[in-house]
């Protein structure tokens, strides 16, 4: 199996790409191991784009609660990435969400959804699993969803002095 290039990929189908290649129950170790191919080098978005989404966040300049905010990621993945700073003297790691995930996945899981109850069916299983798409699918959708819930930025802006 190939895969095509992985920027021309949307977030969420690389995310359910990632979470599938370790359903080695319902997929040949083939395709397996060619989708666990989506969880390496993911491409990263800007220091200062990650600062925007930060300061969004905590509704405040990110640069007045963190300092020395790292301007390339330490990792990027398909959710979002991880920079450094400091707060309060402590070196700190800052996991920053990718914007718009949400928006995204309503979108491509509504579509993938439709491709559950088609696999459903007409997968002949013929190798004699008991595959049932949708709740693959249903089961994926809830661990996306819950991966993208509320941020812990959002839980510290409520916690930083006005």
């Amino acid at each position: 199996m190939e895969m095509q290039d992985k920027s021309t990929n949307s977030l969420s189908t690389q995310r359910l790409g990632q979470v599938v290649s370790t359903r080695t129950d319902v997929l040949p170790v083939e395709y397996t191991d060619t989708l666990k191919t989506l969880q390496d080098d993911v491409p990263g978005f800007s220091g200062a784009r990650a600062k925007e989404i930060v300061s969004k966040e905590l509704g405040r300049e990110c640069d007045s609660v963190f300092k020395n905010f790292s301007s390339e990621p330490l990792a990027a993945a398909s959710l979002g990435q991880v920079h450094t700073a400091s707060f309060k003297g402590k070196k700190v790691a800052i996991k920053v969400q990718r914007a718009g995930l949400k928006e995204l996945f309503d979108v491509d899981l509504k579509n993938l959804k439709k491709l559950a109850e088609l696999l459903d069916k007409f997968d002949p299983k013929t190798d004699g699993a008991d595959r049932d798409w949708v709740s693959i699918y249903e089961e994926s959708e809830r661990l996306l969803y819950l991966e993208i819930g509320e941020s812990n930025l959002q839980g510290l802006s409520s916690r930083l002095p006005v």
